[in-house]
């Protein structure tokens, strides 16, 4: 009886080893994810500091320009009948100095048909003026995610930096010892603190869309108006305080991130960001540095005066 060899079975995978195989492949996405959602927030903190550091470049060849830093915000009223935009911000008068000229002459070029009456002053811009919805990346950062911005008629756009009045808890008069207050015109002489030792700028927490029914109080509302402190922040608090902001109103009362409470007679913002660990902040002297949450209460608010006099260590 001849003998037939047999061919070698040929053998796939059991479902066992189909399984093991899935459960390796799974556990080392977990590991990389992270790494990789890392090295993104890493990049967007990046993109956020260069933005800073436009922004206090812009507020330099400003001062180049008209001999001092441009007020955080004017006046509704009282003392500038001459203006129509009585609400007017630091955030309108960089424009031209962040490559928005156009933008700025369209903004301008909304005061053409407004009497010299102060009751016909515009102070709350139009949502239906295209230029107010066109978002500016300068003005964002990356790692505050907030809605898809949508191009209609009920959206203002919003932006992420805020002008440092000091250490003030009461935003409206912004009468603190900051750079930057109602109607003021601080020149570098007069910074005796040191420019590099006093603070300009810094992050907050901003959604990119703000309704049309939603007026006053939010920080970064550029297009809103200024006389209710929108641009501003206070050093009152240190950085991402859990002490809520207190606005005119409030677009959310639930963010972990940026608490707030309405209250339409005192108003404030801190310093806040979507980062680990603090914010960064805009030097006078044009530099960027992240402060952290940690930070002394009492070197902070030294940092947000420009001639408090007081001796600042390492910060």
């Amino acid at each position: 009886m001849r003998n037939l060899k047999t061919s070698p079975r040929k053998r796939g995978f059991t479902l066992i080893e189909l399984l093991v195989v899935i459960a390796i492949i799974a556990i080392l996405i977990a590991l990389l994810l992270p790494a990789v959602q890392q090295a993104r927030e890493a990049a967007r903190r990046s993109t956020c500091k260069n933005s800073v550091k436009q922004i206090a470049l812009a507020m330099h060849n400003y001062h180049e320009t008209h001999g001092c830093f441009p007020y955080a915000h004017m006046a509704h009223y009282s003392g500038y009948p001459q203006y129509c935009h009585n609400r007017d911000t630091w955030f309108h008068r960089l424009l031209p100095f962040v490559d928005q000229a156009p933008m700025y002459n369209q903004y301008e070029g909304d005061c053409a048909n407004v009497s010299a009456s102060t009751s016909n002053h515009v102070h709350n811009i139009s949502s239906s003026k295209v230029f107010v919805k066109t978002p500016l990346p300068v003005f964002m950062c990356p790692s505050d995610i907030g809605p898809a911005f949508a191009e209609n008629s009920g959206v203002r756009w919003g932006g992420n930096y805020l002008a440092c009045i000091g250490w003030a808890n009461n935003r409206s008069t912004g009468t603190d010892n900051g750079m930057f207050g109602q109607n003021t015109r601080t020149k570098f002489r007069d910074v005796k603190d040191g420019t590099s030792n006093t603070l300009m700028l810094s992050e907050s927490v901003q959604r990119v869309e703000v309704p049309s029914g939603f007026s006053w109080g939010c920080p970064g509302c550029y297009w809103i108006g200024g006389a209710h402190g929108e641009v501003t922040f206070t050093a009152y608090e240190t950085p991402n305080t859990k002490v809520p902001d207190q606005n005119y109103l409030c677009k959310s009362t639930t963010d972990v991130n940026a608490p707030c409470v309405t209250n339409q007679s005192s108003r404030w913002n801190y310093a806040r960001s979507q980062h680990v660990g603090g914010v960064h902040v805009g030097m006078a002297d044009g530099a960027v540095r992240f402060l952290s949450n940690n930070i002394d209460l009492n070197t902070y608010r030294a940092l947000s005066t420009r001639s408090g006099h007081e001796v600042v260590g390492e910060f």
